[in-house]
């Protein structure tokens, strides 16, 4: 007598990384940083330093450049460090591992030795005979980000 087939998954786990997403979101970082480091520099320019050409006086000519360095400063700090930081810790926590884009996708494997990956709007399942999925927990180091543990699923052939 046959073993009965079920549809119910042996393992589910949510994914952790999209491949594509997390490369988009890369090009969108470097965008936001080069973009924001352009608009400092032409801001910065406009409010430099004018002195017109008939003040010869060297105090007001100080405080024009007391003036210009501190205007250029502010944009330096808001255009320049601020803003792309904000824009780039908002993209983080948007299009990042465990952030709102990579929830939906998960991957299952019944007993059958059925593979499912699905999530928003799509979804593909691929047969599996007499597979092997073992499953085991990773300590990552990632420097000065700190540590994190990741779980890792490896489905092989079962001949092996």
């Amino acid at each position: 007598m046959a073993p009965e087939k079920s549809d119910a998954p042996v393992v589910s786990i949510r994914a952790t990384l999209d491949v594509p997403g997390e490369t988009r979101r890369q090009a969108v970082v470097f965008a936001i940083w080069l973009l924001s480091l352009a608009a400092a520099v032409f801001v910065g320019s406009a409010v430099g330093t004018h002195i017109p050409a008939y003040v010869s006086d060297p105090e007001e000519q100080e405080q024009e450049l007391s003036r210009s360095r501190m205007a250029r400063a502010k944009v330096a700090l808001v255009l320049g460090l601020l803003c792309p930081s904000l824009l780039t810790f908002y993209v983080g926590r948007r299009r990042r591992r465990g952030g709102a884009h990579a929830r939906g996708i998960r991957a299952e494997v019944t007993q059958d030795g059925e593979l499912r990956l699905w999530g928003r709007g799509y979804g593909t399942r691929l047969s599996l005979g007499g597979a092997r999925v073992e499953e085991r927990l990773v300590d990552l180091y990632a420097g000065r980000l700190g540590a994190w543990r990741e779980r890792r699923l490896s489905v092989s052939s079962g001949s092996r």
